[in-house]
């Protein structure tokens, strides 16, 4: 929704940490390798494996020189990567929890768009239960 104002290098920082938040519940669902394509195609750049990830510290060590919009932004994409499969799994939240902090993000806005982000998926489920 919001990826196209990342730079470059932003870019490739942000699919790496999406890889690392889906692959960290040990279940990398389809939901999350279609959401991550689907990332890909938004910021026009190349699909990136879903094997071979930039370290956590060094995509924290990025993202903790942001402006504070980059890092909401980012936050809120990939709460959306860890609500697309149904399951906000205790180690997604860890791990998403660990980098908020890490990069200085307040638990405030961690708090208000983690129920904005719950609130739209909801909506989703909703409307497209309304079609069947």
């Amino acid at each position: 929704m919001f990826l196209n104002q990342l730079s470059q290098q932003g870019k490739k920082m942000f699919l790496n940490l999406s890889v690392h938040v889906a692959k960290a519940d040990d279940v990398l669902e389809a939901k999350e390798k279609e959401l991550i394509s689907a990332y890909c195609n938004e910021m026009q750049i190349p699909t990136v494996e879903l094997f071979d990830v930039i370290p956590m510290n060094k995509i924290i060590g990025y993202f903790s020189k942001s402006e504070m919009h980059i890092k909401k932004i980012v936050l809120l994409e990939i709460l959306g990567l860890a609500y697309v499969d149904g399951v906000y799994s205790e180690a997604e939240t860890k791990l998403i929890k660990e980098f908020v902090e890490k990069i200085g993000i307040s638990k405030a806005d961690y708090q208000k768009l983690n129920k904005l982000i719950g609130k739209y998926y909801s909506m989703c489920k909703d409307l497209f239960e309304a079609v069947q």
